[in-house]
């Protein structure tokens, strides 16, 4: 009988350790897709960069397109 209370214990304890593992990973995981989703804006350009851009690329089109138009 004492045998089985141990094996018992033994496994509650073994599943308790699992569950703790498991919470840890989760945590872990956690804290990198937050730094991730913090550290991701930093990396790109903001939609106003790129649209500011767009504008300068569009108007420097726009030039060519009239001195093509009176050359020809």
């Amino acid at each position: 009988m004492a045998a089985g209370g141990f094996l018992v214990g033994l496994i509650i304890k073994r599943a308790y350790q699992s569950i703790d593992e498991l919470w840890r990973k989760h945590d872990d995981v956690t804290e990198k897709l937050t730094n991730m989703a913090i550290e991701l804006p930093k990396n790109y350009a903001s939609r106003n960069d790129l649209t500011r851009a767009i504008d300068i690329i569009h108007d420097r089109f726009d030039k060519l397109d009239e001195k093509l138009d009176k050359k020809l």
